[in-house]
């Protein structure tokens, strides 16, 4: 059962979603990013730069004062292997299928474009399937252990510890170094990055976890604000 079975989308939406070529799921090693808050990172000879929402409320001791905004959650900026920029072709107005642009970290014409060029080109999937599969898994994640603690816990310092044992609930002893959490020099979250050997189902059926990969990152200190 694909993750794309829980979307309620348009048959034509579908079928682009399924509209696997050539490389796709097969491919070595993979890696989901995920924005949190609407931060971002920035890699630059072999060095992360992340930004992240600023502080609401400098005497919070690190918690953000908006009890009346809804939780916050991840949201998929990229699935992106070590190919890039396979096609430059304009993406169709139509690319973006109905109900998944609450799940993407950015649904601007530009962005999308920056995307699917840089990094969707060389999936194997159309433009629809690509983002309709990223978004799926973001939401995917936010169902898991890690995906309801950050919700739970959104704008409180928490130690790193904990948000990597959320992730050991999710799947197995080990896969804790195969999730890297990046944050803004401030200490704020800004991205959650999973390295995949196969996406397949992988956040739906949590035996999958040996698909994986081990892979050193991430630059949180020993507390992360969320």
């Amino acid at each position: 059962m694909s993750t794309l079975s829980h979307w309620r989308i348009r048959p034509a939406a579908l079928v682009a979603a399924i509209g696997l070529v050539s490389i796709g799921a097969h491919a070595q090693s993979w890696t989901l990013a995920l924005s949190w808050k609407a931060g971002s990172c920035d890699e630059n000879n072999g060095s992360t730069a992340c930004i992240a929402q600023a502080a609401k409320s400098a005497a919070s001791g690190g918690a953000d004062a908006d009890a009346g905004a809804p939780p916050p959650m991840l949201k998929a900026i990229a699935l992106r292997a070590d190919r890039v920029d396979c096609d430059a072709t304009a993406l169709a107005a139509d690319s973006l299928p109905t109900g998944v642009e609450r799940y993407l970290s950015s649904a601007s014409r530009n962005s999308l474009q920056q995307r699917w060029s840089h990094y969707g080109s060389c999936s194997g999937y159309t433009p629809a399937g690509y983002f309709t599969e990223i978004a799926a898994m973001a939401r995917a994640v936010g169902r898991t252990n890690l995906g309801q603690y950050l919700a739970q816990h959104a704008g409180k310092r928490v130690p790193l510890d904990e948000l990597k044992d959320a992730q050991l609930h999710d799947f197995f002893f080990g896969a804790d170094k195969a999730i890297q959490f990046y944050c803004a020099p401030d200490g704020r979250l800004a991205e959650v990055r999973y390295t995949l050997r196969d996406w397949s189902d992988m956040f739906v059926y949590r035996d999958r976890g040996s698909l994986l990969v081990p892979t050193p990152g991430g630059n949180c200190g020993d507390e992360v604000i969320l």
